[in-house]
């Protein structure tokens, strides 16, 4: 089939044919880099969420411990934690 064609004619199939493949590889492309910041969103969400909730629990757990140990010098009963409705909700999530 190429054997009878002219070099020009043979040049010209091969850009044409070029021209038609980079429009499907871009778009394979930009699809793929899409997924990809899908993906690095997810971890984003597992990664940094996670901590800072932990990190919220612990706090509110150490203000409910400094409650108790004033409370116990005191003398006092240790009613009412301040966090504790706070902490109950931050665990819940």
């Amino acid at each position: 089939m190429f054997k009878n064609l002219t070099i020009k004619s043979r040049l010209i199939f091969f850009f044409c044919f070029m021209t038609a493949i980079l429009p499907g590889t871009e778009l394979v492309a930009l699809f793929g880099m899409s997924n990809t910041k899908n993906s690095l969103t997810t971890v984003y969400n597992d990664r940094i969420f996670a901590p800072q909730q932990l990190m919220d629990i612990e706090s509110l757990i150490l203000k409910n411990r400094l409650a108790i140990t004033i409370s116990l010098v005191k003398g006092a009963r240790a009613w009412g934690f301040p966090s504790l409705g706070r902490l109950s909700r931050r665990w819940a999530a």
